[in-house]
């Protein structure tokens, strides 16, 4: 079990070096070149910069679920309820992505299908797990992220943001935790008050990490820190960690001019820096 909620970590974390001196946790500055869901975390944050900050408290929560699920520690209450936190995390990041660009998709009129997509694909990161909370609602939101539209209206907008809040109470989460876009525009429904205000009940986890892991830079070692450079992982899942490596090589072939969807594929199917394995991934 400990090895399972290790590559959770990982793969929510990654091992990309980050530099702590320029970028602190907790803050609203973003690195913008982790590429892991951890990074997605942060940069909400960075959005709603007056809500929790989610990706200050990943890892804490993290490290509460290990510790107790290792040895005579073993306390399942626990470890289930750090695993509901991070579904917690994951819903509210999905919930600012989709009042963030279901705005921007409108453009004052002016509609976007790149920003329709993103705010489609980043609200499905969590809305599983928000369709067990009320699945008719979560379905009418899917329906405005329809890919296929070729607009998106002022009222798709805020009924982006109305259905959203909608789920809050049944789902943990309060507007105080989500917080305001700061690109809201005096005035409009974006400006409207939020039910439930409620607090900031997102757990702090457990700041005791675990010992014993190195700095990847310093050793070739099984046991080295991510990239929050806090949460030590007990077991070896390097690979695991790496994938936000592969995307980000993903991205940068992405970005070459002609675009280098070839390099991509072999990237994605075979593997990088996290080679292929015979599992799923």
């Amino acid at each position: 079990a400990a090895y399972n909620w290790d590559e959770a970590a990982a793969f929510h974390i990654g091992r990309k070096d980050l530099d702590l001196s320029l970028y602190t946790i907790g803050g609203t500055t973003t690195p913008g070149s982790l590429y892991s869901p951890w990074e997605f975390n942060w940069k909400r944050d960075a959005d709603f910069p007056n809500g929790v900050m989610t990706h200050a408290h990943a890892p804490p929560i993290f490290n509460q679920g290990l510790l107790n699920l290792r040895g005579n520690s073993y306390n399942a209450a626990v470890v289930e309820a750090a695993q509901t936190q991070m579904y917690k995390i994951y819903a509210i990041t999905a919930i600012r992505s989709a009042i963030k660009y279901g705005w921007k998709a409108y453009g004052s009129g002016s509609f976007s299908d790149k920003y329709l997509a993103e705010g489609a694909l980043y609200w499905r990161s969590a809305s599983g797990y928000l369709s067990t909370f009320n699945k008719a609602t979560v379905q009418e939101i899917d329906a405005i992220f329809d890919l296929n539209k070729t607009t998106f209206t002022l009222q798709d907008a805020c009924d982006v943001k109305t259905k959203v809040e909608s789920l809050y109470e049944a789902a943990g989460i309060s507007c105080k935790e989500v917080g305001t876009w700061k690109g809201v525009e005096a005035g409009t429904c974006l400006e409207s008050s939020c039910t439930p205000d409620g607090d900031d009940t997102l757990s702090d986890g457990d700041g005791n990490y675990v010992s014993g892991c190195v700095a990847e830079t310093l050793a070739d070692s099984t046991f080295t820190f991510l990239s929050d450079k806090l949460y030590c992982p007990v077991n070896d899942v390097r690979e695991h960690a790496d994938t936000n490596k592969d995307v980000a090589a993903v991205a940068a072939r992405l970005k070459e001019d002609p675009v280098n969807y070839e390099a991509a594929k072999t990237i994605y199917t075979e593997g990088l820096e996290s080679t292929k394995g015979g599992g799923v991934f």
